[in-house]
């Protein structure tokens, strides 16, 4: 059994050692070197499976915040219209096998094993392949092997040098861009949205959200340039909030300056940036009927509100509130604290925070701003994750209360134990934290359910 509880073969497990053992030629861990910055390891692969990305269309997302979150609706309303769909996303929560889905289900693993076994003698014939590569390989050889009509592919990291940029999208669409990765993207927005426009290609539509100044005149400059219609969102969606409340956002949505009919939704995903994130979606379902796919305003709808996305404000339980939320850079950390705010005002917090090796979690707690929070340092079973004490040093350098679990098992109990009657649990910092708690929890990898 794997950490998190998910039955493993030998030949699953063996398939998956295998894939991390390029993970040192990530260029997230070689910023400063040139040869790492490339698609020719990537199309040689593709070109050794056969091309499997050119047997579907596919819909391809970058952005710093809520890529995944549009990925996973605009998966459910193709699914609901009735296309055979493949969502190919990162990082996974808790099972590698969550990354690469057809019609919501994960890729069997006995289909990770046969597919590595593919790529195997490819792969240690070229050993400067990263494991990023190999993986988005299998998820495009997967998807063609099952048929499917379209896939929405998420972006790993930046976009134009991406292993997913080999694609040429029926629409590419870009989410909020904010400060993350600079080491590698840049250290300014315009940096950054210059690295995720690279996914824009010549004569395909873009959809974005309202961006910054800086990085939305790069997008139009880079739009402009390559003979890409530029769409934003929010400036063709009419969006009025109908309820909110923790069962859900009932949303209507409608076409500015036509009188085409509102879509009536209940969004199942919670916290205001969501709602931006659903006018990206519907936005770009209008852009892709546009170019001929079969999408119907009940599709529209019935997407939206079947729609699964765990570790993204779920709450697991409503009274006494626990809530997860894999926030890790500061814009998601603000979003993350207005929505609490929203749904829990003047309510204290007991927070479980922990947070990858690579971020900085002063700046995350700033931008968290927790009242009367009372802080659990801890760590998850991610090798990449910072350990428990120096997270703990961190918080109490800024004056917040704080204990140390060395397990998010352990955090959980605490947390439990800790909580004022009117409190809060809120299990943030890290994806892997998020879906730690969610598992100790709820005792159900959350892989198993469907998404659509």
């Amino acid at each position: 059994m794997s950490p998190m509880g998910s039955p493993l073969s030998p030949a699953y497990q063996a398939a998956v050692d295998f894939l991390y053992r390029f993970i040192d030629n990530s260029r997230v861990r070689h910023p400063d070197q040139a040869a790492h910055f490339s698609l020719r390891r990537m199309k040689a692969l593709l070109e050794h499976l056969g091309n499997p990305h050119r047997a579907y269309g596919v819909v391809h997302i970058t952005g710093t915040n809520g890529k995944g979150s549009v990925a996973a609706m605009l998966a459910s309303i193709l699914y609901a219209a009735g296309y055979r769909v493949g969502l190919y996303t990162s990082p996974h929560l808790v099972e590698f096998i969550e990354r690469i889905r057809v019609n919501g289900q994960p890729i069997p693993p006995e289909q990770v094993a046969a597919g590595v076994e593919r790529l195997r003698a490819w792969a240690e014939a070229h050993p400067d392949i990263s494991t990023f590569e190999l993986t988005t390989g299998l998820a495009f050889h997967h998807f063609a092997q099952q048929h499917i009509d379209i896939a929405v592919v998420e972006v790993g990291l930046g976009g134009r040098y991406d292993a997913t940029n080999v694609v040429t999208p029926e629409v590419a669409v870009i989410t909020a861009i904010d400060y993350d990765h600079t080491r590698l993207l840049g250290p300014t927005l315009a940096h950054i949205a210059r690295a995720k426009a690279g996914i824009i290609k010549p004569g395909r539509p873009v959809v974005t959200t309202r961006q910054p100044p800086e990085a939305m005149q790069v997008l139009r400059a880079v739009a402009r340039h390559r003979g890409a219609r530029l769409w934003v969102a929010a400036d063709q969606v009419h969006l009025q909030v109908l309820a909110d409340d923790l069962t859900g956002q009932r949303l209507r949505l409608a076409p500015r300056g036509n009188h085409a009919r509102p879509c009536e939704v209940r969004l199942p995903l919670l916290g205001p940036y969501q709602r931006e994130n659903a006018v990206v979606a519907y936005w770009t379902a209008r852009v892709l009927r546009d170019r001929g796919w079969d999408l119907s305003p009940r599709a529209l709808q019935h997407g939206l509100e079947q729609v699964r996305w765990p570790c993204r404000f779920e709450v697991l339980q409503a009274d006494p509130p626990l809530v997860v939320d894999g926030a890790h850079t500061p814009a998601a950390a603000r979003a993350l604290a207005a929505g609490m705010r929203h749904y829990f005002p003047a309510r204290p917090w007991v927070l479980i925070f922990g947070v990858s090796r690579t971020k900085d979690p002063q700046g995350l707690l700033r931008a968290l701003a927790p009242r009367q929070a009372h802080i659990i340092a801890t760590q998850s079973i991610h090798p990449k994750a910072m350990p428990a004490a120096q997270v703990a040093a961190a918080a109490r350098a800024l004056g917040f209360p704080v204990t140390e679990a060395p397990t998010v098992e352990d955090a959980l109990a605490q947390a439990l134990a800790l909580r004022p009657p009117e409190g809060v649990i809120l299990a943030t910092g890290s994806l892997f934290v998020a879906a730690g708690v969610r598992v100790a929890f709820t005792g159900q990898p959350w892989w198993l359910a469907s998404l659509v």
